[in-house]
C-alpha cells in the first residue's frame, strides 16, 4: 500500500525526482496520521483506495501547499480503485451515485442525507472479500428483476434525503446481491433479527460485506441496540453512525 499511496501523491502533485524522498516521507507521515483516525476495528486495507488515495492528497498538499480540486480527486480516485463507488463518497460526502461513461470521466450524483438518521453498523471479525462476494452473484438476472430493483433505488435515494424511515424500509428489497452475498457472512440472519426485533427499521449489506448496517431515526433506540448487540455478538464491533456531509478534508495544524 505504501507504494500505491506513493505513486497516486506523484500524479496528483507531478514532483520531480528531487522531490521524491521527501515526497515519500510525507506519504508514510499522511497513512500513519490517517490511521490513527480510523474507527476501532477498522484498518487501512478496510478502506481500499479512499485510504490509499486520501494519504496520497495530504501528502501532496503538505508538498506543494497546493489541492487538487474534488473532480479530479475523484477522478485519480477512481483510477487507483477501478471503480468510483467507495472513494466518490468519501470525497465528496453524502450518498453518491455513479457511472463512468465509455471513454470518459466518472459522473457523480451527489445527494445530502437525512441528519435525523442513525446508521448502527456491525463489523463482524471476518472479511468478506470483494472478488470472493462477485462470485456468488448472478451473471445475468430477469427484466423483471432489473426492474424492480431500478424503482427501488430510487426510493431509497429519497428515503435517505427525507428520512423517511417508512420509505427506506420498503425500498430496501434487494433482489440482485444480498439474498446471494448474506450466504458469505455467518451472523447475518443472527444479527438481522437483533436488530429488527430491537427497533431498527431495515438492515442491509454494507458493500460486499461483511459489515452490516441497520437504520433508525432514534437516537436512544441506536443506544439500546448498540448494547444489546454488543452483548449478543461481542467478538464484533458495533457503532453508531451519522452520515459524513463534508468529505475529504485538510486540516492545517
Amino acid at each position: 500500500m505504501d507504494e500505491e499511496i506513493l505513486e497516486t501523491a506523484k500524479s496528483i502533485c507531478a514532483c520531480g525526482a528531487e522531490d521524491e524522498a521527501l515526497l515519500k516521507r510525507l506519504c508514510a507521515a499522511s497513512a500513519q496520521a490517517l490511521e490513527r483516525e480510523l474507527r476501532e476495528g477498522v484498518a487501512p486495507e478496510d478502506c481500499e483506495g479512499a485510504f490509499i488515495c486520501a494519504s496520497a492528497w495530504l501528502a501532496a498538499a503538505a508538498l506543494t501547499g497546493h489541492t487538487v480540486d474534488r473532480a479530479e480527486l475523484v477522478r485519480i480516485a477512481t483510477e487507483v480503485e477501478g471503480h468510483p463507488d467507495n472513494v466518490a463518497p468519501a470525497i465528496l460526502g453524502g450518498a453518491v451515485c455513479s457511472f463512468t461513461p465509455t471513454d470518459s470521466l466518472p459522473q457523480c450524483l451527489r445527494y445530502e442525507v437525512s441528519d435525523r438518521l442513525r446508521f448502527i453498523t456491525v463489523i463482524p471479525p471476518y472479511e468478506v472479500h470483494t472478488s470472493e462476494a462477485r462470485k456468488v452473484v448472478p451473471q445475468e438476472i430477469p427484466l423483471s428483476t432489473a426492474v424492480w430493483q431500478m424503482g427501488r433505488i430510487a426510493g431509497m435515494t429519497r428515503g435517505l434525503e427525507t428520512g423517511d424511515l417508512d420509505l427506506i424500509a420498503a425500498a430496501n428489497d434487494d433482489r440482485i446481491q444480498e439474498p446471494y452475498r448474506r450466504r458469505l457472512i455467518p451472523d447475518y440472519n443472527a444479527v438481522r433479527d437483533t436488530c429488527l426485533n430491537g427497533g431498527a427499521k431495515t438492515i442491509w449489506i454494507s458493500g460486499s460485506g461483511s459489515t452490516l448496517m441497520a437504520v433508525t431515526d432514534d437516537t436512544i433506540v441506536a443506544k439500546f441496540l448498540q448494547v444489546k448487540l454488543r452483548e449478543q455478538f461481542p467478538k464484533c464491533d458495533t457503532h453508531i453512525l451519522t452520515c459524513d456531509t463534508e468529505g475529504a478534508q485538510i486540516e492545517y495544524l
